[in-house]
């Protein structure tokens, strides 16, 4: 990886400058986000109660059968988020600035490039695989169609994306589960 990034090395005076600008710069910004996001904490409302979720168990909600649960656990993520925007656009926007201004400094040739350095991948794929996405985007279009009318709704809503098309829960032996999978 090394090999690849050293056209775009600075002078040693200068990565040293950068080193110690990052202490502050970028790699700051994303600890507070982490730190400010790993303690929000999420109040749903379930069947009549209140529970609170973390961001490590509010995800499950996302695809439980109750649409009204489904909601409530969307709404509930999304508030601290909210309630903390100013904070978490500041944050993101100093990121951005910190990696244009690096971008800039060692001359690559756009904003994503040392992405797709550090992926091995070259844009041209990347590109390839965009175009590709944006040409199919009838197929999503049709599967959420179909995903309403088989759960016969009007229309999804966002918290409908994880939603189970089939709320009937299954039970096999382990034997009929054995025969499903090698059959």
């Amino acid at each position: 990886k090394t090999r690849l990034f050293k056209k775009y090395q600075l002078s040693e005076k200068e990565e040293k400058i950068l080193i110690r600008k990052n202490i502050t710069g970028a790699e700051a910004f994303e600890k507070l986000f982490d730190e400010t996001t790993s303690i929000f904490e999420f109040k749903v409302g379930i069947k009549g109660r209140l529970k609170t979720f973390n961001q490590g168990n509010i995800s499950s909600l996302f695809s439980d059968p109750d649409r009204e649960i489904r909601r409530n656990a969307l709404e509930a993520y999304y508030k601290p988020y909210k309630q903390n925007k100013n904070l978490l656009a500041n944050i993101f926007n100093n990121i951005i600035k910190d990696h244009s201004i690096n971008s800039v400094l060692r001359k690559y040739p756009d904003v994503v490039f040392p992405a797709h350095l550090s992926n091995y991948i070259k844009p041209s794929i990347i590109e390839t695989m965009m175009n590709s996405v944006r040409d199919n985007y009838r197929i999503a279009e049709k599967y959420y169609c179909l995903k309403a009318k088989l759960m016969k709704l009007k229309k999804l809503k966002g918290y409908d994306a994880k939603a189970p098309v089939i709320s009937k829960k299954f039970t096999y032996t382990f034997d009929e589960a054995k025969n499903l999978i090698y059959s």
